[in-house]
């Protein structure tokens, strides 16, 4: 009998322990945070612009080169009120004409001259505001090149957007550290759809960004074996368009 009363009062005491794992795992979900972000129209350029959460400010010259040494200066570069997260807008020369989609294998290719272990969220081409767009939304270590600065490699979250105008590359870069990237992401689809083009655009400011060196592939070898795709009627805005722009 004795025993029996131990092993009741164990099975009621695993029964408790459970019910009390249970409703903290409940209340681990619940507290998930969600951000609210308030946004404010940013003129980028002449003819480009952004709604960016509020405190958004211009980064100086010396913050610029602090914060990105691996870096060519962009047109613009913005960050938050806590300077936390970035966003970033420039111009390159452009070597594929329309063909959005060996762009955007090139710009894979690029991104690990930059970046090291990539895990890519995003690896597409949509339509927006009837723009195409190639889409590269991704987490991985930044790599420390060209600098005599000994830092150590920083793991970010990075949300890149690619269009071509005229024969340029507008490159569009909203960027925080993978740390903090539970509330910064959140602001990222609402960020990156209020990218506005008009006819106004300045393309006298387009910069090669290019590294000297590339690894993987070179943009000929990138081109050989690409079929020719029929462009289709572009898609409602977000949906996937794997042909070449308009």
């Amino acid at each position: 009998m004795k025993n029996f009363y131990v092993l009741l009062v164990m099975a009621l005491a695993f029964t408790k322990l459970a019910a009390q794992e249970r409703q903290g795992k409940q209340t681990d979900d619940s507290e998930v945070k969600k951000y609210k972000f308030t946004y404010t129209k940013s003129k980028l350029a002449e003819g480009a612009s952004v709604s960016l959460p509020k405190g958004f400010r211009v980064m100086t010259d010396g913050e610029m080169k602090q914060k990105y040494p691996n870096f060519h200066k962009p047109i613009v570069m913005m960050t938050s009120e806590d300077d936390a997260a970035d966003f970033g807008y420039n111009i390159s020369f452009n070597q594929w004409g329309r063909n959005l989609k060996l762009l955007k294998e090139f710009m894979k290719s690029n991104h690990t001259f930059y970046f090291k272990d990539i895990q890519y969220l995003q690896d597409t081409i949509i339509t927006q505001g009837k723009r195409n767009f190639v889409v590269l939304e991704f987490v991985s270590f930044t790599q420390n090149k060209e600098t005599d600065r000994e830092l150590p490699p920083i793991r970010t979250y990075s949300y890149m957007m690619y269009t071509v105008e005229d024969n340029r590359i507008l490159v569009f870069n909203y960027t925080c550290p993978a740390r903090i990237m539970d509330k910064w992401k959140q602001a990222a689809p609402a960020i990156m759809s209020s990218i506005k083009i008009d006819s106004g655009l300045d393309l006298e400011n387009a910069t090669t960004q290019i590294p000297k060196k590339t690894k993987g592939k070179k943009p000929s070898d990138l081109a050989k074996g690409q079929p020719k795709v029929k462009t289709k009627s572009s898609p409602k805005s977000g949906n996937i368009n794997t042909g070449e722009a308009k």
